[in-house]
Parts: structure tokens; C-alpha cells; sequence
């Protein structure tokens, strides 16, 4: 399954770099400046930030629905 970082809730589980399960037990929000990169990937890459697999995929629009 794929969520927006801000969709993230405690009890969510992520990935990492060995396959294994990492439990969200904890949500923090921080703030400050922080070195960030713009990663040029192909569309719908899989890659690991910070030994967590992520994915660039962009969520889709919802279509309407016909009447």
C-alpha cells in the first residue's frame, strides 16, 4: 500500500532495506531547516530513504462518477 507521509498513523507499518516490518509507534512533528534533495527518479520508482523503502508514485486524481 502506498500513503502520502502526511496519511501516516501510529500502528502503520513501513519497510526497510532487509524487508522487515518497522512498527510506527510514535508521530513527531519538527521543525527547523534541513538539508532535502530533489530526487530525479523514474516514474514509479521504488528506492530506500533513510533504510525505509519508499516510492515516488503520485496519487491520482479520483475520477467522478458517471451518472
Amino acid at each position: 500500500m502506498i500513503k502520502k507521509a502526511s496519511d501516516v498513523i501510529v500502528g502503520d507499518k513501513l519497510i526497510n532495506s532487509s524487508n522487515t516490518q518497522i512498527l510506527i509507534d510514535t508521530i513527531e512533528s519538527i521543525s527547523g531547516n534541513f538539508k532535502v534533495y530533489d530526487l530525479n527518479v523514474e516514474s514509479n520508482d521504488t528506492y530506500i530513504a533513510n533504510n525505509i523503502v519508499t516510492h515516488n508514485a503520485k496519487e491520482e486524481p479520483e475520477e467522478p462518477e458517471g451518472p
